[in-house]
């Protein structure tokens, strides 16, 4: 099934010549199904429902031309390419004759105020927004342009023409498509292999032992939650993992750190309901958040290598007393922490969880 682009238009092109520019993507893109609905640019504050509107239909990219970037670059969550933003370009007697003055002086406004769009979503989703400029625009607004297209192409031109979508446009889906793949355990990975963002879990059911390949640095929350899995090794290279990511993962009883990981913080629910016994955590951990290990009823022992500064509340609710081993000059500094974290957190976590001072890791 063909992947779908949304093509936004900005009035200049509408105006002027939309059918051959849609006609010239399509002839050039035509491995992807390309639809470019008619905006009416001439209000405001109808324009961005007019695009999300279009956007529900299973859209997998966005393309804006010229003042629809404008709007395309607030479609976080989306990956999206916006060519010619139109920066001052509002103000040219091109755009003067497709807008009323005071249209053109809400636009220039809200394009002084995009710092203000919430970019969470992209962050979550891995999605980026790549601005394709014309040399001499981005010398202009390189402080501006930096800031809100972090990934820039520029080019001597940016007139829409065949050579510019083959070698621009094309390239640019091409390098999104390959930031995407599945192994052959059914891992999702994205962000060129360094992030994993899920499992397939008709592939991943039967997957007992998972050793996470060198390279990756973030386990996005949920990843690996509800599998089968076993055992499993993190490696030196990751460095974040996300809350949750193997959360309820029934039948795991052994987790790997490299010898030389990285991983500061054991996030909130990451290792709960799971069947683990004992976990050596590394030297770099330095936060057990809440609920971390919770509900894990057969956890029994965690020895502590590293300097930790904090543990969250419930971190270890359900599993009965677990016994945290350190070295021994380290357990007064850690319970000290800990008091000046909220007394009853200190009391559960004294009262439930014996600390015993020991040579673990030397």
């Amino acid at each position: 099934m063909k992947k779908k682009i949304l093509l936004i238009l900005g009035p200049e092109e509408k105006k002027t010549n939309n059918e051959s520019v849609v006609e010239l993507f399509q002839e050039c893109l035509s491995d992807y199904n390309i639809t470019a609905p008619g905006i009416n640019y001439n209000d405001c504050d109808s324009v961005m429902p007019q695009i999300t509107a279009q956007s529900q239909s299973h859209t997998d990219y966005i393309i804006g031309v010229g003042l629809g970037c404008l709007f395309v670059h607030q479609m976080v969550g989306f990956d999206r390419i916006c060519i010619n933003p139109i920066m001052s370009i509002l103000e040219t007697e091109e755009y003067q004759s497709h807008l009323s003055e005071e249209e053109i002086d809400r636009y220039l406004a809200m394009e002084r105020t995009m710092y203000a769009y919430d970019r969470s979503l992209d962050f979550k989703n891995d999605t980026h927004c790549w601005g394709v400029y014309r040399n001499d625009e981005i010398l202009m607004h390189r402080h501006f342009s930096m800031l809100y297209y972090p990934q820039i192409v520029t080019r001597p031109y940016t007139t829409i023409n065949e050579d510019l979508i083959n070698n621009v446009v094309a390239s640019l889906l091409e390098t999104i498509d390959k930031s995407c793949w599945i192994d052959e355990c059914g891992v999702h990975f994205k962000n060129y292999g360094r992030t994993i963002s899920g499992v397939d879990p008709a592939i991943f059911n039967n997957v007992d032992s998972y050793e996470i390949p060198d390279g990756v640095t973030t386990i996005c929350p949920e990843a690996f939650a509800m599998s089968n899995l076993q055992s499993v090794y993190i490696p030196s290279s990751v460095r974040t993992l996300g809350n949750s990511c193997f959360h309820a993962c029934k039948n795991l009883r052994e987790v790997i750190f490299a010898d030389d990981s990285h991983v500061g913080i054991i996030p909130e629910y990451c290792f709960a309901e799971t069947a683990i016994s004992f976990m050596e955590l590394p030297n770099s951990v330095f936060s057990i958040q809440t609920g971390a290990m919770a509900e894990s009823y057969n956890l029994k022992e965690v020895a502590i290598c590293g300097e930790l500064q904090y543990i969250g509340r419930d971190a270890f609710k359900g599993c009965g007393q677990v016994y945290i081993k350190m070295k021994a000059h380290k357990v007064a500094d850690m319970l000290d922490r800990l008091q000046q974290q909220r007394d009853a957190d200190y009391d559960a976590f004294c009262r439930n969880n014996p600390i015993e001072s020991d040579e673990l890791c030397l």
